[in-house]
């Protein structure tokens, strides 16, 4: 991983622990999916997604590519 990655990784770590407890508190919770935003409402449905957004969801998109193709590294 680089460092630009991990810092974005860390950022998003620390942004959901700082907001968990009232996230929690309204009902929310977090989705960590590989599909695209249009792709997971067909996943899911669009009022699963709807509800989501009334808890302030939103998305966040790494777009960097798979570690798990580069064979016998360690990330």
């Amino acid at each position: 991983m680089n460092a630009q990655a991990a810092r974005q990784c860390l950022r998003v770590c620390q942004t959901y622990a700082e907001h968990w407890p009232a996230r929690k508190a309204q009902g929310c919770g977090l989705v960590l999916s590989n599909l695209a935003p249009t792709e997971l409402a067909d996943c899911i449905g669009e009022s699963v997604m709807d509800r989501m957004q009334e808890c302030g969801g939103g998305t966040l998109a790494f777009t960097w590519g798979s570690y798990r193709q580069r064979k016998g590294q360690c990330v």
